[in-house]
């Protein structure tokens, strides 16, 4: 649920239930902003628990009262998994979204027995840190993350710091990324695929080709509802037009491209 400068209203409740069941919905991915902020959310959840349907959490993980929240999902007995976004490095965290790491709140969700998903956006900057990869993913496992997805920025038509832009000459991330993949110790805690990292390499290197997004297992496994429950896509959540999909432009920022 996309919920960026809108809530979902209560009154709408019911129909995405519906929504849900028809389309054979099994889980929803409470996204925002921050979703720990939505008003109501205590009775949504146990809405979704009630229908059966299981509910994800896309959050950073800094807001102070997920404490209380913990607790009414152990009360409630509401299973909920976490995908915490954040840089790999603190240094950058501090630059890039000007705050502190969640170890924190990942430690407590790992007590609480509750999985985590950690969300990396990989960027230029990441190309002097390859030294730093490894022990960077020991501790983020360490923490208690069970696995990590990267998800690539390339050009698009979100405003994006030059800096950070993925170009060809950052091809050695993708092909350091995919020998770290091939190793028993890391194949399951990096999430995306082989064939993710290699369609990166053909955005970056203008190698594109336009039969590439038809290659995701996932493009018809996905529904986006905004907040008036109109249906959107992969295009449209990221600002860009909405007569388009990721088959006409794929950026690769969204999923990291699961094949």
């Amino acid at each position: 649920m996309n919920s960026c400068s809108r809530v979902l209203q209560r009154q709408h409740w019911s129909n995405l239930i519906e929504l849900c069941h028809r389309n054979n919905v099994r889980e929803i991915l409470l996204t925002g902003g921050e979703p720990s902020l939505y008003p109501g959310l205590k009775d949504f959840l146990k809405l979704l628990r009630d229908e059966r349907i299981f509910a994800s959490f896309h959050t950073h993980g800094l807001y102070k009262g997920w404490n209380a929240l913990l607790d009414f999902l152990d009360e409630n007995r509401i299973r909920c998994n976490f995908h915490i976004s954040s840089e790999l490095f603190e240094d950058h965290q501090r630059t890039y979204r000007g705050c502190g790491m969640p170890f924190e709140f990942i430690k407590r969700l790992t007590e609480r027995d509750r999985g985590v998903e950690l969300k990396v956006v990989l960027h230029h900057q990441h190309l002097e840190k390859l030294g730093q990869f490894e022990n960077a993913l020991k501790k983020w496992r360490d923490v208690g993350v069970s696995s990590i997805r990267f998800q690539p920025i390339t050009p698009g038509n979100i405003p994006i710091p030059k800096e950070l832009v993925l170009t060809s000459a950052d091809v050695p991330i993708f092909s350091f990324l995919k020998s770290l993949k091939d190793r028993f110790e890391y194949s399951d805690l990096i999430r995306n695929s082989a064939d993710s990292f290699d369609a990166s390499i053909k955005v970056i290197t203008n190698d594109f080709v336009d039969d590439i997004a038809e290659q995701c297992s996932i493009k018809d496994k996905i529904l986006f509802w905004d907040t008036d429950l109109s249906q959107s896509d992969c295009m449209s959540l990221w600002g860009k037009s909405r007569c388009n999909s990721c088959s006409q432009h794929f950026d690769l920022v969204c999923c990291g491209y699961q094949a």
